[in-house]
């Protein structure tokens, strides 16, 4: 049972450094050049992980590193960095096929009543009411 717990634990700690590295990829590619947000970015997300770095509960530590790639994957789909072209304060955006359009509320809400549903199932609570349809 020992090398069963040690080995969990092993491929946990794999998952929180692999995480880490993710959202330090998707910061790169994100801010590109801009070096002083990227310095900020990468500094928030190792308070972030040093925060957390006394999590022992497995479940915990599960969740921060679905959070920490959930983060990252909106990063890198939502997040497009503008550049400045010119003295007059204008700025270019550059689109990319890997940013995503439409209704990205609406797919974060359906997100979060899926989470609350799962959530209450394992509480052994009903599940909440859906909202009303329009039309």
């Amino acid at each position: 049972e020992y090398m069963g717990d040690f080995s969990h634990m092993a491929a946990l700690r794999s998952r929180v450094l692999g995480s880490y590295r993710v959202l330090l990829r998707s910061q790169a590619l994100v801010f590109g050049e801009d070096v002083a947000v990227r310095a900020a970015a990468r500094a928030k997300t190792r308070d972030a992980y040093r925060s957390n770095a006394g999590l022992s509960d497995p479940a915990a530590i599960e969740h921060a590193v679905n959070d920490a790639m959930e983060a990252a994957e909106f990063l890198v789909r939502n997040v497009a960095q503008g550049v400045k072209t010119n003295d007059q304060e204008q700025f270019r955006v550059k689109i990319l096929p890997r940013h995503e359009f439409g209704n990205n509320l609406f797919e974060a809400q359906k997100s979060e009543r899926r989470k609350l549903r799962e959530e209450r199932k394992r509480k052994g609570l009903p599940p909440p009411e859906e909202p009303q349809k329009c039309g």
